[in-house]
């Protein structure tokens, strides 16, 4: 189960990332959510590392089902070229604040639809529920589905 708050931003925190990641994820399909996603660490002792994920997701807002594995490069690239469209590009950081994970990406960077978000997962709904983004110029869109990347593709990659 994942439960997860989404907020839509300015920009990025003006705070160094502990982790700085280039993400390219693409949808095979979007009713329901099924997404393959790249990851490569481009900061910190684990620099250069990649990793390839398919993942499976229910519908929701604050909460929603979640299946996640690992899989091959080969398979990655396989996948990508039947999806046949431009993968999504995210620059994406993680950011350490008050225990809490926030992960904020650029979306598409310099593309006339270039935006940038950060989520913040949680254990319980009630944890979600009481926090505050703690920087200005934050939009919360957890409810919004049009922020949601499977509609984000739909719009773009269509």
């Amino acid at each position: 189960m994942e439960i997860e708050r989404k907020f839509l931003l300015k920009k990025l925190p003006d705070i160094e990332p502990v982790k700085h990641i280039e993400v390219y994820q693409g949808y095979i399909s979007i009713k329901p959510e099924v997404r393959i996603r790249s990851y490569e660490v481009l900061n910190g002792e684990n620099q250069g590392h990649k990793d390839y994920i398919l993942t499976i997701k229910g519908e929701g807002n604050l909460s929603r089902e979640e299946i996640e594995t690992y899989i091959s490069k080969e398979f990655f690239m396989q996948v990508a070229q039947f999806i046949g469209k431009p993968l999504i590009h995210k620059d994406y950081r993680k950011y350490i604040i008050d225990n809490n994970i926030l992960e904020c990406s650029v979306v598409d960077p310099g593309t006339d639809t270039e935006f940038c978000y950060g989520e913040v997962e949680f254990n319980t709904e009630e944890n979600a529920n009481k926090f505050e983004w703690p920087f200005e110029g934050a939009t919360d869109v957890t409810c919004d589905k049009s922020y949601k990347m499977k509609n984000y593709w739909g719009r773009t990659r269509t």
